[in-house]
């Protein structure tokens, strides 16, 4: 609810949007220099407008965006859960210098979770970029079972009926800190090469009497350390990284996990691999103010997978919840589908529907229409499109700044019987 009155307060008092870029900080991007008056007067002004969107201060000359919002929500599983997310970047260079991005939630039923990440595109000097991840998650997590036929029997988890094992029974407890590494580096634009190193502690028990996890034991559920390496290719011809509204982006992820101490890592017996194929695209219709955007997600897990990871998929660059949640088959609860083959779709018509500044900060809204197809299955021998789920939906979205979104969306599915609409943080792809 909170979340709903800061969407409809920034809509009311929103300013017309001057039509003049700022310009002078626009200087301190990379601008091209050998070519016609005309075009460098074009992409200087370009340039200034794009700056003129995201810039909220300057320091000692450097342009700096400064985005966040406060976390207040209620859920059966958690109670009341508070927190904030904060996103500070140097726009010094184009797309930013750097990025920092911190994240925390936590409730009153002991659920902590912890997010801190930093970007770098290109270091001077070097070529290469990193990107450091560091996240700490403790509460309950979702799991209905292997398979794309994985039931949901309701009375389960209804005290009074005569079927009631558990209010937890399709839960688990995760505590899991770990730390992401990666390096990227431009080989020829638009070209990316990334290599990725990872360490990761779990622990898993049981919440309640009774849990379907726990009675399946077809995973490991000891508590213990493991690592991981990955290799990433990347096509990326979108025009910007955050707010695309044209290009393409494929990606293709190969990763190999170990459970072993730092020491036994690189010697160590192989716990699974993951293979992601990704592939994003945006079509610019009319006069640019309605976008097309469409998102393919493809993966094979090989191994003896954790528990965890199947409720994570893709690259070493950007991990997603599915399938089912705010990311993937949204209607569907968290984590609704696992298994070791798994495949999504995200189709979506956005279109814009108001841009306006509100204190200095630039708004634009867009009104959301989308479809979301999704499956798993337990091998590749096994691939059939019969059964695939889908769900679909509408709602609006704000982007603060161009570097912060805001997500206010109604959701359906089959296997919900009322309307939900839920709230989330960040841009969805």
């Amino acid at each position: 609810m909170s979340a709903c009155l800061l969407l409809f307060l920034l809509w009311s008092l929103g300013a017309a949007l001057p039509t003049a870029a700022a310009g002078a900080a626009a200087d301190t991007l990379n601008s091209p220099v050998h070519q016609p008056a005309s075009d460098f007067a074009d992409a200087t002004a370009e340039l200034a407008q794009w700056l003129s969107r995201r810039r909220q201060f300057s320091y000692r000359g450097a342009p700096y965006g400064l985005t966040g919002l406060p976390i207040l929500y209620y859920s059966q599983n958690s109670g009341w859960n508070y927190g904030g997310r904060l996103k500070l970047t140097d726009y010094r260079r184009r797309p930013f210098r750097y990025k920092v991005i911190l994240t925390w939630v936590q409730s009153e039923e002991d659920r902590r979770d912890y997010f801190f990440r930093l970007q770098v595109p290109r270091i001077a000097g070097i070529g290469w970029g990193l990107r450091l991840q560091f996240d700490f998650s403790k509460g309950l997590r979702q799991y209905y079972g292997l398979g794309n036929d994985a039931h949901f029997d309701k009375p389960f988890i209804e005290p009074g009926h005569p079927l009631y094992r558990d209010a937890q029974y399709y839960r688990y407890s995760l505590r899991k800190p770990r730390l992401l590494f990666s390096l990227v580096r431009e080989l020829r634009k638009p070209v990316l090469l990334a290599l990725g190193f990872g360490l990761k502690h779990v622990e898993i028990t049981q919440p309640g009497a009774a849990s379907l996890l726990f009675e399946q034991r077809s995973h490991r559920l000891e508590a213990g350390f493991s690592g991981l390496a990955g290799l990433m290719l990347r096509w990326d011809s979108r025009d910007d990284e955050f707010v695309p509204r044209r290009g393409v982006l494929h990606e293709w992820s190969y990763e190999i996990s170990r459970d072993a101490s730092l020491k036994d890592f690189l010697v160590g017996a192989t716990d699974f691999r993951r293979y992601t194929l990704t592939d994003i695209r945006f079509f610019s219709l009319g006069r640019r103010t309605l976008l097309l955007a469409n998102r393919m997600v493809f993966e094979v897990l090989h191994g003896q997978t954790p528990i965890d990871v199947y409720s994570d998929l893709g690259s070493i660059r950007r991990r997603v919840t599915g399938l089912g949640g705010d990311e993937t088959l949204r209607g569907f609860n968290t984590n609704r589908f696992i298994d070791d083959v798994r495949f999504f779709a995200n189709t979506a018509l956005r279109c814009i529907l108001h841009r306006h500044r509100l204190f200095r900060q630039y708004l634009e809204w867009n009104g959301i229409a989308f479809v979301d197809l999704g499956r798993v299955w337990p091998d590749l021998g096994s691939l059939t499109l019969a059964g695939t789920r889908m769900t679909g939906g509408a709602g609006m979205r704000l982007y603060w700044d161009e570097d912060f979104a805001v997500n206010m969306e109604a959701r359906f599915s089959a296997e919900n019987d009322e309307n939900r609409i839920d709230i989330s943080l960040g841009n969805i792809f």
